[in-house]
């Protein structure tokens, strides 16, 4: 009888602790197929047959909706929804053709589990985005799936997965780890371009520093004109906390050192140059990275505090 007893509580017990880790086993088995989700609006955009001559970007860490505090679990679900639709309003005014989001939530229990990108993209009208995980698990009661997403008011032709390294091999498969992801727009009949994602690893420049080559690598592989965007955590190196590997490097200096990209300013850094964070910015580390070949026509960091880090928007003239 008692060794029954024994079995029965041994089942229990196995019965409940499967019941807590069992889906998220399953989430971290099934993320590796669901990482890039290529979304389209009730109606594909058409596509002009003139030239394009210039585009307007922006990229904006929205920080899970969380506003201009460190903690994602500050606020209710509500406030964090009413505040995506403010960045949703904001990027609507902006006009940009493309949009960069980072730390964008897809199904976060500390932001009410809403799909982040799909209601900043439908509110702000772009009729075209990608969703890209970097963090994707679930529990008996809770998720987190969040990464990065490209808002395009032009069709998407393809998204592929830019693997950059972690910085931990046991978190990357417990949790995931920031990647990028290269998404190829249709901007007219004869053009293309593609945009690479950018959330670099926030903890370490010598990641950083092997995450920006492969940034080069994907740029010397495209046939395609390149644009890099997004949130760096990383300055150029004579700017304020500017930060170096163990030999030296740094992140930003070995992009631009590759002589394929762009940047503005280039200038002097001033306040209104620093984009986190956003109460009182001191430091850049969002950026826009064009082909060498094309130019800035206008380049400004948007004084908003919806995140804590302020929106960098530029209107870029494309070279033929």
């Amino acid at each position: 009888m008692r060794s029954r007893q024994t079995q029965v509580r041994r089942m229990l017990i196995l019965a409940l602790i499967l019941s807590f880790i069992g889906p998220y086993v399953v989430s971290r088995i099934r993320s590796g197929g669901r990482q890039i989700r290529t979304c389209i609006g009730a109606e594909s955009p058409a596509v002009s047959a003139d030239f394009k001559s210039s585009i307007r970007v922006l990229t904006y860490n929205v920080a899970h909706g969380r506003g201009p505090i460190d903690d994602n679990w500050k606020g209710t679900a509500a406030e964090k929804q009413n505040r995506i639709l403010e960045i949703a309003s904001l990027l609507g005014d902006s006009r940009a053709d493309v949009v960069i989001l980072n730390e964008v939530d897809f199904d976060s229990t500390w932001s009410g589990h809403e799909d982040q990108a799909k209601a900043i993209a439908q509110a702000a009208g772009f009729p075209c985005w990608v969703e890209h995980r970097n963090l994707d698990f679930r529990f008996l009661y809770g998720s987190l799936k969040s990464g990065n997403a490209i808002l395009s008011r032009y069709p998407i032709v393809d998204a592929k997965l830019v693997h950059y390294p972690a910085l931990h091999t046991a978190e990357q498969f417990l949790a995931g780890h920031k990647q990028g992801v290269i998404c190829t727009l249709q901007i007219s009949k004869t053009q293309q371009l593609r945009v690479l994602t950018v959330h670099l690893e926030h903890r370490s420049e010598e990641v950083r520093v092997q995450s920006a080559q492969k940034i080069v690598e994907a740029v010397e592989k495209s046939d395609i004109p390149l644009i890099a965007i997004g949130d760096f955590n990383s300055t150029l190196p004579t700017w304020p906390d500017a930060e170096f590997d163990s030999s030296g490097r740094n992140a930003m200096d070995v992009l631009l050192k590759s002589k394929h990209f762009a940047i503005a300013p280039e200038s002097t850094p001033a306040e209104w140059n620093m984009t986190y964070p956003s109460i009182k910015a001191g430091v850049a580390i969002d950026w826009i990275l064009i082909p060498k070949m094309w130019k800035f026509s206008n380049h400004r960091v948007l004084n908003s505090q919806l995140s804590d880090h302020r929106p960098v928007m530029a209107d870029l003239v494309i070279a033929k």
